[in-house]
């Protein structure tokens, strides 16, 4: 990472350089440390003393008990979130953002959308709530510039699912790796979601919408029939407004 918060979570952002020019090489016995700006995560630097290599702020390694899908979208651990970081964060922004995706009627477009690209008996209301619980740590709400309809295509990658036959598979966006998430709002209709097996990572061939253009018309598209869902079934996501 180039950039890593001041000796807190959610402090000034600033470079390597910056960091121990201002803690100086003897930070740690001060105790003042780097943070990660999306997980809040201590986080360790490199290369500042190498004139030779560039500097950065790396996650320490993700313990072998903890749930990959969970690690940061910054901490590049992850081969599954590779180019799904953004390229930045905008707090003000993403609170007024989470308060539109959590008015009833995007919820349930949202939840629609979901399961129909998971298919029938393949997308229970659990799961969306676990989603939501991890995009919530993820301050997906927060990345620099998102859109609202492009939240549902990202929410996607962050689940395994499985046929009721018990193969798994799950979604990941067709993007090029080297650039930022934003790539999909800011070039509508470039990019695709990908629904594959996971054991194989092959395009599930039979599934509709498979690859599918990401972009807000098939978004609304797909959403569109959601009447079907009771109120009363989002009651437990309603509560982490």
């Amino acid at each position: 990472m180039n950039y890593a918060c001041y000796n807190y979570p959610g402090g000034e952002l600033v470079t390597p350089q910056e960091f121990i020019k201002r803690a100086t090489p003897d930070y740690k016995n001060k105790g003042i440390f780097p943070y990660c700006e999306a997980c809040g995560e201590r986080v360790d630097l490199y290369g500042v003393h190498n004139p030779n290599g560039p500097s950065r702020f790396d996650h320490p390694n993700l313990p072998a008990e903890a749930n990959p899908l969970d690690d940061c979208v910054l901490a590049n651990r992850n081969k599954r979130f590779r180019g799904m970081q953004p390229s930045g964060f905008d707090l003000k922004h993403g609170q007024q953002l989470r308060e539109e995706f959590y008015k009833i009627t995007f919820i349930k477009k949202t939840y629609h959308f979901m399961w129909a690209l998971c298919g029938r008996n393949n997308f229970p209301i659990s799961k969306f709530e676990s989603i939501l619980k991890r995009a919530e740590k993820k301050k997906i709400w927060a990345y620099k510039d998102i859109m609202l309809w492009t939240i549902p295509y990202i929410l996607l990658t962050f689940e395994n699912f499985k046929y009721t036959s018990g193969i798994e598979f799950h979604f990941y966006i067709d993007k090029n790796k080297t650039t930022f998430i934003n790539e999909i709002w800011n070039h509508p209709g470039k990019t695709f979601l990908c629904k594959v097996f996971s054991d194989t990572t092959k395009l599930i061939k039979s599934s509709h919408y498979n690859p599918l253009s990401i972009n807000k018309d098939n978004f609304e598209k797909i959403s569109q029939d959601y009447n079907f869902i009771k109120d009363e079934q989002l009651s437990n996501i309603l509560k982490l407004i």
